[in-house]
């Protein structure tokens, strides 16, 4: 087996091994890296909605879908801005903090038996080998570039 077919059915098997303990569970991929952006990077007044679909890459009707989603959920409160009554912005609430929080527990549990099994050194070179796999397979498609979000 040639060394891309290897890193493929690698890179599947982690994926495969990794879909059982997303964080969320109950959440889409989109809605779980938004409510994690919401939480990280929101100030006092939220995420600015655009600034949400732009980490996550998202067209404007995709990001309002997925902010819809997490609102109907309790997940987010989405209010509109004080200066500015056409800027949407979400906040966590309590219970999407909570929810996040104990989900993105589990998981971290889940890293840091492949941390300790792997070492500190080796974890911080996976890290690295896998942003520029991610780098690397999305300037191959021509649109995604992890050095400049850093996410």
């Amino acid at each position: 087996m040639d060394a891309g077919e290897e890193l493929l059915a690698a890179w599947l098997k982690l994926t495969v091994s990794i879909r059982g303990n997303r964080i969320l569970k109950g959440l889409s991929l989109n809605e779980i890296m938004a409510l994690r952006a919401i939480i990280s990077e929101g100030g006092p007044e939220g995420l600015n909605a655009k600034m949400v679909g732009e980490r996550l890459r998202l067209l404007k009707s995709q990001t309002h879908n997925v902010l819809r989603t997490l609102e109907d959920g309790g997940l987010v409160e989405l209010k509109r801005g004080e200066r500015d009554q056409r800027t949407i912005y979400a906040l966590a609430t309590p219970r999407g903090r909570e929810v996040y929080s104990r989900e993105h527990g589990q998981v971290m549990e889940l890293i840091r038996a492949v941390e300790e099994k792997l070492g500190e050194d080796n974890c911080r070179l996976l890290t690295a080998l896998t942003n520029k796999a991610i780098d690397a397979a999305g300037q191959a498609a021509g649109r995604y570039d992890h050095g400049k979000d850093n996410n």
